[in-house]
């Protein structure tokens, strides 16, 4: 039988991505005859992955004069991003273009015309002997009535694509670190001298989805509130698109975190809080306690992990009383979309984001706390990654020893 050799194209944004990372572990262990390369824009989500042979970072693929390809009969739609790989693979499987190399860049060139439709750097030619799959998970659109969460989206879709079923064994997002970056000095110690327990926090939104803010003076009302009790680390991007409002009583890494420092950072962190954002998704990875102060936009069951606190007002409000109202709360004066518009505000905020107090984030976060939930969170990672590492280890002493450290662990757990 001949290997197929898949390329699966995920360019959404890093949380999203995260959740994938899901149905990509049970797609590479179910079927490990498949050579799968991931093309991404966020290639630290996937380092060290062992069921990964290749990933690429995603790179152009340009439409090299765009008039072109309407000359020779395709439409406008045909030039966005997520239809002209289709376009190209077209073209090419019907032999309608030859290629030329123009110093580090490959052009393809329509035969009939002589038009250059395309180009690509020399690194980054396809293969096209290679399926090619972009990935969109339009599972999403039936949230509201199915039930399923969201990572169980991106298993129906490698059906669809595919053509192959993927038991999903678990809901939790598969990142992984590398010995050395667990062993190395967190980033909060190395930039502070801290050496305590941490819990990471992100207050920021982007601001084409402003119906996620919880109100900016209750972030800072829930910092006052576990002074003394909880120390928080205030991360986020601070960049064109992000908005982030800088917090009192907190040790900033605001803007000083790239994605892998984010990842290894939550790794070594208590827990976290934060909206329906990448913090949500990434400490779902590593089991951590996590808060999630989500409204009632997104509904529970898309979005939450068996162990997080999702703090939701669905069936609270008749703008959310069944599915999430899954409005942005973006509005632009030249555009009829007032669908995105909430209509339930208090003042300038939403109101079902209002009615999630910063007494109630607190409260949650305390029981985590003195509930030994981080620990529970901790010992259960030792248990995966053992166990990870004795259905991957042909050492039978190693096994054994492995089995032995499990049952440990164990017991501690049921001491909790």
């Amino acid at each position: 039988m001949k290997k197929r050799k898949i390329v699966l194209d995920i360019g959404f944004s890093p949380g999203d991505i995260i959740v994938f990372t899901a149905a990509l572990r049970d797609l590479c262990e179910q079927y490990p005859e498949f050579d799968i390369t991931v093309n991404t824009c966020c290639p630290a989500i996937f380092e060290n992955n062992p069921h990964l042979k290749k990933t690429k970072e995603e790179k152009p693929f340009n439409v090299n004069v765009w008039d072109n390809l309407l000359k020779i009969g395709y439409g406008v739609d045909d030039l966005k991003s997520d239809r002209s790989r289709a376009v190209f693979n077209e073209l090419m499987s019907k032999s309608l273009m030859y290629i030329q190399r123009e110093g580090h860049t490959y052009q393809y060139i329509h035969k009939e015309t002589d038009l250059i439709l395309f180009d690509v750097n020399v690194d980054d030619k396809p293969n096209l002997a290679d399926e090619y799959y972009k990935i969109k998970y339009e599972d999403i659109h039936n949230s509201g009535w199915s039930g399923r969460h969201f990572s169980t989206a991106f298993y129906y879709e490698f059906k669809d694509i595919l053509g192959v079923d993927v038991k999903q064994t678990s809901l939790l997002p598969d990142i992984h670190l590398s010995d050395d970056e667990k062993k190395w000095m967190n980033q909060v110690e190395e930039t502070f001298g801290y050496k305590g327990k941490f819990w990471l926090l992100n207050c920021g939104i982007k601001p084409d989805y402003p119906a996620k803010q919880w109100p900016v003076h209750y972030w800072q009302k829930l910092v006052d509130l576990l002074e003394d009790k909880v120390q928080f680390v205030q991360v986020g991007e601070l960049v064109e698109g992000h908005e982030h409002r800088p917090l009192r009583g907190v040790l900033s890494l605001l803007g000083k975190t790239d994605l892998r420092q984010l990842i290894r950072l939550s790794y070594h962190a208590e827990g976290g809080v934060s909206h329906v954002s990448l913090l949500h998704h990434l400490t779902a990875a590593w089991q951590k306690p996590q808060v999630t102060i989500a409204g009632g936009r997104e509904p529970e069951r898309w979005e939450k992990y068996p162990h997080t606190r999702y703090m939701q007002t669905n069936g609270l409000t008749a703008c959310g009383s069944y599915d999430g109202c899954w409005k942005s709360g973006r509005i632009h004066e030249d555009e009829d979309n007032e669908n995105k518009k909430c209509t339930n505000m208090v003042g300038n905020q939403q109101k079902c984001m209002v009615m999630i107090t910063p007494e109630m984030v607190a409260h949650e976060i305390e029981n985590l706390v003195n509930n030994q939930m981080p620990l529970h969170a901790k010992l259960n990672q030792e248990i995966k990654e053992l166990k990870f590492k004795n259905k991957t280890e042909p050492d039978k002493l190693k096994v054994e020893i492995g089995e032995a450290l499990i049952k440990n662990l164990e017991k501690k757990l049921d001491n909790l």
